[in-house]
């Protein structure tokens, strides 16, 4: 997730599907895993002299933490560390996982989701989310955000679902789907208890 994108159309349809999620199965927390990327931020021009943005408005409309003081019974923690380094994320995540005895939703939420053929850090690996799978308690939850793959029209949500399901090594049909296609039709969350 990059800092910029935070708090749009997207956002709403995602906090939307977490907390129905918790609140269906009973879930006391929802973990997002952030896969927080640093963003540069732009400075404004004012009569042609340069400004940086005042730290206060920063603060309001990028930082992630801010989603835990949602008024919710559902405590939200939020994993902000940068993802720069896999193995080292990989390790502080699960970690992290572990540090809560609650049932919980584990959310992960990269930029784009799923690995496709050529990997980068807006995508995570099939054997990373595998290892968090593992990481999970019986009965936690994995709620994982998925970006549209294919710019022609096609679908593509199952044909991800199904990578998934393969990644964690579960049956096909296994994996739930929960989107908001009426806000952010180009954004999918995979979602399965353990």
């Amino acid at each position: 997730m990059r800092n910029k994108w935070y708090g749009d159309s997207r956002d709403l349809v995602k906090w939307s599907v977490l907390i129905h999620i918790a609140d269906k199965s009973s879930a006391r927390r929802i973990i997002q895993i952030a896969y927080f990327r640093q963003d540069s931020v732009d400075k404004i021009d004012i009569d042609g002299e340069l400004y940086d943005i005042p730290s206060e408005v920063l603060k309001h409309f990028r930082d992630l933490r801010r989603i835990e003081t949602l008024s919710s019974y559902i405590k939200i923690s939020v994993f902000d560390k940068v993802f720069n380094n896999r193995e080292d994320y990989l390790n502080q995540v699960k970690e992290y996982i572990k540090s809560f005895a609650d049932h919980s939703i584990v959310f992960l939420d990269p930029d784009t989701g799923l690995e496709p053929k050529d990997p980068n850090l807006k995508h995570v690996l099939e054997i990373e989310v595998f290892e968090i799978w593992s990481a999970l308690k019986e009965n936690d939850i994995l709620v994982f955000y998925q970006h549209q793959t294919n710019r022609d029209g096609q679908p593509w949500i199952d044909e991800k679902r199904t990578q998934l399901e393969k990644a964690i090594k579960v049956s096909k049909g296994s994996v739930k789907v929960a989107y908001g296609p009426m806000m952010a039709r180009d954004v999918a969350f995979f979602y399965i208890s353990k």
